[in-house]
């Protein structure tokens, strides 16, 4: 179950490696799926490695705040104009100006209209 991966200068890399001291900075662990995993480490002086440090890595699943629609106010229109759903409805978080899917319900429906 690989929940990281490793990257040096941006590019993945696999396997034991060596990093140099000053390129350090360079390497980067990103975590790419759910689970756990077990990450050794040790460092040398050029003439011998120390003892190897462990790390449990546990890469958890983002949660997901779904977005709350509030109608934005009472709004009106005359036959034959034309609205877009985002000047009735506002989003809260704000953030979520986009939504992914849209769900609308028309009076006298019998279910849910689904646009995506």
């Amino acid at each position: 179950n690989v929940a990281g991966r490793w990257y040096y200068n941006g590019q993945p890399v696999t396997g034991p490696f060596d990093v140099a001291v000053g390129n350090i900075g360079l390497l980067q662990y990103r975590g790419v799926a759910a689970g756990n995993e077990t990450i050794s480490f040790a460092a040398s002086d050029g003439q011998v490695w120390s003892n190897v440090a462990t790390v449990n890595m546990t890469v958890s699943a983002p949660v997901n705040h779904p977005p709350e629609a509030a109608a934005a106010t009472s709004r009106s229109a005359t036959p034959g104009s034309a609205m877009s759903p985002s000047t009735m409805v506002i989003f809260v978080p704000a953030a979520v100006s986009s939504p992914s899917a849209w769900e609308v319900a028309a009076d006298g429906a019998d279910r849910p209209l689904r646009t995506r």
